[in-house]
């Protein structure tokens, strides 16, 4: 954050903007002692906000708070077409661009699911989110990430009755077969 002393007249009214520096942005003003009529406030993200000095002596501190903004990328694994298009948690990873140097900040991915629930090539979007012991000097780019996965084609068991020569996949696992059971 940064701070500015400055003394202004008996019910004037001025706009603070807080500029950000090069791998920066503006999070939220802190605020202690604002007069009524002020749209500075403590924990307020409008910028510019505006200050009513009021009336008499008021002391007013005004804080610019800034984060570092990161982007996720997500990994996902695949799996083995089970009729659904959610992708386990544990099959996701995610990871962070950005982080300073010795700041302790995670990434993790939940609530993965492929565009569509059908065997082949295709995208996974997950919900992610930041954690660690440094992670509120941090906000992320977004909060969903996507990476490609493929859900590959379930293998066909028979039990009991020999294979078909060949079947053409059509998200079943069902097939026509013949022959005499097998003991």
């Amino acid at each position: 954050g940064c701070s500015n002393s400055n003394a202004i007249g008996s019910n004037k009214t001025i706009s603070i903007t807080a500029t950000a520096g090069t791998g920066y942005v503006f999070s939220s003003w802190t605020v202690s002692g604002a007069p009524a009529g002020s749209t500075c406030a403590n924990g307020s993200a409008a910028n510019p906000c505006t200050l009513n000095s009021g009336t008499g002596n008021n002391t007013t501190s005004v804080t610019a708070n800034f984060l570092t903004p990161v982007t996720a990328t997500l990994t996902a694994a695949g799996k083995v077409y089970d009729g659904t298009a959610t992708e386990p948690n544990a099959s996701m990873s995610c990871s962070l661009t950005a982080v300073h140097s010795g700041d302790n900040v995670t990434c993790t991915a939940t609530n993965g699911s492929f565009a569509t629930p059908n065997a082949g090539s295709g995208t996974v979007t997950a919900a992610v989110a930041l954690g660690g012991s440094d992670s509120a000097k941090y906000v992320l780019t977004s909060t969903s990430a996507t990476a490609p996965a493929t859900i590959s084609q379930k293998a066909l068991t028979y039990t009991g009755l020999s294979a078909p020569a060949s079947k053409i996949y059509d998200a079943t696992t069902n097939a026509t077969v013949s022959g005499t059971p097998t003991l």
